[in-house]
C-alpha cells in the first residue's frame, strides 16, 4: 500500500515538474513572439530591460529591499546651499518674501516646517524623537503618522515597485508619489493600459 503512495507522490512531482518547465518554456516563446508582433505593429518599439534605478537599502530588521534614492535629484535640495548653518526663522519673517512663498502646505492643521524638517541639520528631516533622517529615508517620517498605509508600503500592498518583480526590490519612496507639502493625491480616471492585439 504505502508503494502504491510513494509511486504516485514521485508521479505528481514529476507531472509537477515537466508541467512548470513546460508552461516557462511556453511563456518565453510566446514572449519573443509578442515582441515581434509589437515591432510590427510599432516599428519604432524596443523592447529592453530599464537599467536598475539609483537606490538606497531600507532600514528594516526583517527584511531586505531597497527604495529609489531621491535627494540628489530633488529641485530644493541640498537646503544648505543657501542654508549655511542652522536655520532660524525670525517671527516677523515674510513667508511670502522667501524662496519657499510659493510652497502650498496642506498637510495636517497642526504641522509646520519644524514638525518635518531639522533646523540644525538643514538637509536632513527630523523624527518626532528628534532623531535626524536623510531625506531618502522619507518613509521613516510618515511612518510615524501613516501607520497603516506604511504596513502596506513595506508588505508591498501600497506603491509602486521599480523594474520587474523578480530580483531586487526597489520601491518608490512615499515622497516619488506623493508631494510632501500636499500629500493628497487628486482623483483621476483611471487609465486604459494599451491594447495588444494577440494572434
Amino acid at each position: 500500500m504505502n508503494t502504491k503512495r510513494l509511486v504516485f507522490g514521485i508521479l505528481m512531482m514529476v507531472g509537477l515538474v515537466v508541467g512548470s518547465l513546460s508552461i516557462f518554456a511556453y511563456e518565453v516563446s510566446h514572449k519573443a513572439h509578442d515582441v515581434q508582433l509589437i515591432k510590427k505593429i510599432e516599428p519604432n518599439f524596443n523592447y529592453r530591460p530599464k537599467a536598475f534605478p539609483k537606490h538606497v537599502q531600507v532600514k528594516d530588521k526583517h527584511k531586505e529591499y531597497y527604495v529609489e534614492e531621491r535627494q540628489k535629484d530633488l529641485k530644493f535640495s541640498n537646503c544648505s546651499q543657501c542654508h549655511l548653518n542652522e536655520i532660524v526663522v525670525k517671527e516677523d519673517h515674510d513667508w511670502n518674501l522667501s524662496p519657499h512663498g510659493n510652497m502650498n502646505v496642506k498637510h495636517a492643521s497642526i504641522m509646520n516646517c519644524k514638525t518635518c524638517h531639522d533646523y540644525q541639520k538643514p538637509d536632513s528631516l527630523k523624527l518626532i524623537n528628534d532623531k535626524s533622517v536623510s531625506m531618502n529615508h522619507s518613509y521613516q517620517l510618515c511612518s510615524q503618522c501613516h501607520h497603516k498605509e506604511y504596513e502596506d508600503w513595506k508588505g508591498g500592498a501600497h506603491g509602486k515597485r521599480l523594474n520587474y518583480w523578480a530580483g531586487k526590490r526597489v520601491i518608490k519612496n512615499c515622497t516619488s508619489c506623493h508631494n510632501a507639502h500636499h500629500p493628497a493625491i487628486d482623483p483621476r480616471l483611471p487609465v486604459m493600459f494599451p491594447q495588444i492585439p494577440r494572434l
